[in-house]
This record gives C-alpha cells, structure tokens and sequence, in this order.
C-alpha cells in the first residue's frame, strides 16, 4: 500500500511547478521592459529591457558577494546615462557601451559590454512576467474580502487555500487602494503557501490603508499581486508583495517589500528583497494530479 501512496504523491509532485514561467520572477527582483529612471536601490536581481538613467545601488543583499561573481545581478538592454552606479554582488552585463557612465563593481564581478546575448535575457525574462500575470488572472477566487461601505474600517484578506496550498482573491483597485474608508490591511494566511490577489483597474494610486499584521516581511515572498489591467500604478505607501504590472507605467516613493515586474519604472523608493518564491499548479496540473490519485486507490483495490 505505501508504494501505491508514494506513486501517486510522486504524480502530484510532479505536476505541480511554480507560477507560468516562473523562472524570471522567481530570479529577479526587479524586472523593468522599458525604460528605469532611478533615484533608489534594489537589494536584489536587476533587468531592464531599455535605458537606466539616475544613479543607485544593485545586490546590496546579495550576500556574501562571494558567492555572486558569476551571476548577473544588473542587465541592460538600453543605453546608461552618465551616471554612478554601484553593483555591490555579481556581474553587470550590458548590450552597449557605458559611455561616460562609471560602474563600481564592488562585489568583484565583471562588467560585461556590448554582450548580444542580453536581447534574448531580456526577451525571454519579459515572456515570463507576461505569462504569469495572465495565467494568474484567469485563476477563480477562493475566497473574497469585504471592503468598507458607510463606516471607516479595515480589511483584513482571509485566505482559503486551494490546491498546492494557493490561496486567491480578486479585488477592484479603486474600491481598495483609493477608498478613504479603508483604514488598514491585514491578511490571515491560514497555511496557505502562496497568495495571488489579482487586482482590477487600469489607473491605480495607493496612498491610504497601511498594510499591516500578515503583511510583513515573512509572508512577502508568498504574496503576488497581479495588476493585469493597470496602465498607471502609483505606489505611495509600504508596500508587502511581489508586484505585477506589465502594462503599467509604475513609481513609487516608499519601499517595497517584494519583488517589481513592470513596464516602465520611476523608482523612488527602495525595492527588497524577498524575491517571489510562491507555488501556483500550472493548468492541467491538478487532473494529472487527480488523475494519479484515482490510480493509485485503483490499485490499492
């Protein structure tokens, strides 16, 4: 009988993968397909599809730097303007010339010019936050929040977890982040493993509502909010969770607690890590799984 079981948890496992084209969002910290104007640092992993201008700080978390010198920490498919840049772990790779830009390579990485291999970098990494905004999207909720109508209140996400242990909500971005109504935010995981909150609207600023409790650094790596309609996306408070915006023009002006996945980004606020490292069953996914199962109660027959 145990073998029959281990088969079909084996079937389950393997049929369950990270988010579609997890790869890229599960790597990078922030991932950038246009063009970054900075005035910030990311702790983590670094791509741009177009231009960096302004100075900042790349893999200053990546530690120890040691352990970084053949990883790319900073790729850039776009010109740098002539500015300071310090890359703290790893290597830094661009497709053209730095120009007059100075480049501190302070873990003792390589900087890596005219390097072609940096379009399909670029390419491929930006396929995958495509797919995994859409496929995140098309996810049924699990549960629903209530938000405040009348009274002042708080909102607290309480996650039911569904298979893999993903838990899902889908929300207006108006009626949550521009309500003055809404005081806090708060999140109950109830063991769910991954959180996706996949948010409607194509025009979002957060300025009100403090997140809060569940929205801490802990469970940050676990929360994806996927902004699959936004055009502008305006960050103006603490933020917990990766975020993912393909279409939007983002800025922001506080920190982020999680990882960034945009189309144009005026960084004004620091981005940490952690990186995502939720699980989400890829479709088809769970019949295989259901399917190993009733093989496997089949045999035990």
């Amino acid at each position: 009988m145990q073998k029959f079981v281990f088969g079909a948890a084996a079937i389950a496992a393997s049929v369950m993968v990270q988010v579609a084209g997890a790869s890229a969002i599960n790597d990078w910290n922030l991932i950038v397909r246009h063009n970054l104007t900075t005035s910030s640092e990311v702790e983590g992993r670094t791509i741009v599809g177009g231009n960096i201008s302004g100075t900042s700080n790349y893999g200053i978390k990546l530690l120890p730097a040691s352990n970084y010198l053949n990883v790319d920490s900073l790729v850039v498919g776009g010109t740098v303007a002539a500015n300071n840049y310090q890359v703290n772990s790893g290597r830094a790779r661009l497709f053209g010339s730095k120009g007059s830009a100075n480049f501190n390579m302070n873990g003792g990485g390589a900087l890596i010019q005219n390097d072609s291999s940096v379009t399909s970098m670029v390419n491929s990494a930006w396929a995958d936050v495509v797919n995994a905004s859409s496929y995140c999207s098309s996810l049924a909720a699990t549960n629903t929040v209530t938000l405040p109508s009348g009274q002042p209140a708080g909102v607290v996400f309480n996650s039911i977890a569904g298979p893999g242990g993903v838990a899902v909500f889908n929300v207006n971005g108006n009626a949550l982040f521009q309500n003055n109504l809404v005081q806090q935010m708060d999140i109950n995981m109830n063991g769910a493993t991954t959180v996706v909150i996949n948010v409607a609207g194509t025009n979002i600023t957060y300025n009100g509502g403090n997140m809060l409790g569940g929205f801490n650094i802990a469970n940050a790596g676990k929360i994806i909010w996927n902004f699959y309609q936004a055009t502008t996306l305006n960050i103006d408070r603490h933020f917990f969770g990766a975020i993912l915006a393909p279409n939007a023009v983002m800025s922001n002006s506080t920190a982020i607690e999680g990882s960034v996945f945009t189309d144009t980004f005026n960084q004004n606020g620091e981005v940490h890590l952690p990186n995502f490292n939720g699980n989400i069953p890829a479709p088809g996914a769970l019949a295989l799984a259901g399917f190993g199962m009733v093989v496997a109660t089949r045999r035990r027959r």
